[in-house]
């Protein structure tokens, strides 16, 4: 007896030319004799990574007297993996392959999510195996895949079984982009702004732990609970979906930031991060920078095309502050003909800078000014060193250059501080030695900085001056790669005042 394929493809016509007509009614009833079937399914790999390759076998075995007659077995595949054609097999009890025996059918029409094969015969304790390997296809997130396997006789019930394997996504690489803008470009101090923060994922992948950071310079502070997280159909997204960790200021170098971490962002969707902040209540205006990135473990750093971040002009209101004046004669009698001397001291007890403060003394009687002893002082009682730290600040407004302090260190020694703002919104400071009997400066120190260009704070313990200057935009080679044109430099120098009374460093 043999098993063939007529033209339409079915697999299950009994051809004899060998037996009489006696002997195939005798035939007809042998496979009405009941048997039974076992089967059982083994994985060489039940935990695999994407790209891997397994082996499957199913194993059939009849374990009754009569023989199992025209056996037909499915295996099918489900989920992202394929079956490689060319590895199907069939084994018998000995191990020997028989996949194109003439009692084995093994359709042609195999694909790569299923099997179909027709066994002629198994007798009793005979075992066969189905025998192939799968492929698992690449993908980022975690699946299972499971095979499915029918087998059934003409004499025998149908038997299932299934297996599943565990795969492990392997994460791909993508991108993301990432915007911000300001409602407003200047506000005035005290007021309340709102920011507006886009990512995207434009990869075609999931973007694995992404971490979106932003810091906000200058004198002004978020509002934590204006904090809003929606994708772009303006939906809420589940505080389950993300965390926040804010970062606040602690000292005048620290700065405002806060980063808000999301596990994922699926492949073409936006994440919106909106927020308010309020800007201090200042005398003088600045300008507030806000920068923001993103980065997530597969992904690159996203940074806004403005590398700086949006920058907001805050303008400083002028504020109502107290001024006192006393004014004190040398000596209170003097005969006709004498000189007295007199002391005017305006002193501001307020809480802000008195602006345009004017002066006007006037003389009664039979006395006038000797107007050559007219003299001021507007660094009287008012010191600059020594401290911990020389205080950065910023401000905006047009150029000017004023004293702010003087510190004697010896008799006829004095050192100067002088403060410059310039560009309408850098500034830097700038300590003097000065020569009181010689009227002359002998040397000069930067001790404060904030621009485009420099970033310079000091300090001051005992007896030495210690700089650090941060160059911002050093040229970065001849051929500097894209974006990398310049680089970030930091120096430190030390000074201290010699017996010449010099800055030496």
């Amino acid at each position: 007896m043999k098993i063939g394929n007529d033209n339409t493809g079915i697999a299950n016509k009994v051809v004899t030319n060998l037996l009489s007509k006696e002997d195939w009614v005798i035939e007809e009833e042998e496979f009405k004799k009941k048997t039974k079937l076992d089967i059982s399914k083994e994985s060489l790999k039940q935990n695999v990574k994407d790209g891997d390759t397994n082996t499957y076998t199913l194993n059939i075995l009849n374990v009754e007297k009569n023989p199992a007659r025209i056996v037909k077995v499915e295996e099918e595949l489900q989920g992202n993996a394929k079956i490689k054609k060319d590895s199907v097999r069939i084994l018998n009890s000995k191990g020997q392959d028989v996949t194109n025996d003439k009692n084995i059918v093994l359709k042609k029409d195999i694909t790569d999510k299923k099997i179909t094969a027709i066994i002629d015969n198994i007798l009793k304790d005979e075992k066969y195996k189905v025998v192939y390997d799968v492929i698992y296809d690449s993908s980022e997130t975690e699946n299972n895949v499971k095979t499915i396997s029918k087998v059934r006789g003409l004499n025998t019930e149908e038997k299932q079984i299934e297996d599943t394997t565990n795969v492990n996504g392997t994460i791909k690489d993508t991108s993301l982009e990432i915007s911000k803008k300001s409602d407003k470009k200047e506000v005035k101090a005290g007021d309340i702004n709102t920011y507006t923060v886009t990512v995207k994922n434009t990869g075609s992948y999931d973007a694995r732990d992404t971490v979106v950071e932003d810091v906000l310079y200058g004198d002004a502070k978020y509002i934590k609970d204006t904090i809003k997280v929606v994708d772009k159909d303006n939906n809420i997204i589940d505080k389950s979906k993300y965390s926040i960790e804010w970062i606040d200021k602690k000292t005048e170098k620290d700065e405002n930031r806060f980063k808000i971490k999301f596990p994922i962002i699926e492949k073409g969707k936006d994440i919106i991060v909106t927020y308010n902040v309020q800007y201090a209540d200042l005398e003088e205006t600045q300008e507030i920078k806000n920068i923001i990135r993103a980065k997530g473990t597969n992904t690159n750093l996203a940074e806004p095309k403005e590398k700086d971040g949006v920058k907001v002009i805050s303008k400083g209101v002028i504020k109502e502050t107290n001024v006192d004046i006393t004014k004190k004669a040398e000596k209170q009698e003097m005969p006709a003909g004498k000189k007295n001397k007199y002391t005017i001291t305006i002193r501001n007890t307020g809480d802000y800078s008195a602006r345009n403060v004017h002066i006007e003394d006037i003389v009664s009687g039979n006395a006038k000014y000797l107007k050559d002893t007219i003299s001021y002082d507007i660094l009287a009682n008012r010191f600059l060193l020594p401290v911990n730290t020389i205080v950065l600040s910023n401000a905006h407004g047009p150029s000017t250059f004023c004293y702010v302090g003087k510190y004697k260190i010896a008799d006829g020694y004095y050192v100067l501080a002088c403060k410059e703002f310039y560009n309408y919104h850098d500034s830097r400071i700038i300590i003097y030695m000065y020569n009181d009997k010689q009227d002359v400066v002998t040397s000069s120190l930067l001790v404060g900085c904030h621009d485009e260009f420099l970033d310079v704070d000091s300090e001051y313990k005992d007896g030495t001056i210690t700089i650090r200057t941060t160059y911002k935009k050093v040229q970065h080679g001849l051929d500097p790669p894209e974006g990398q044109e310049y680089v970030q430099k930091q120096l430190t120098r030390k000074y201290h005042i010699d017996d010449n009374f010099h800055f030496v460093e």
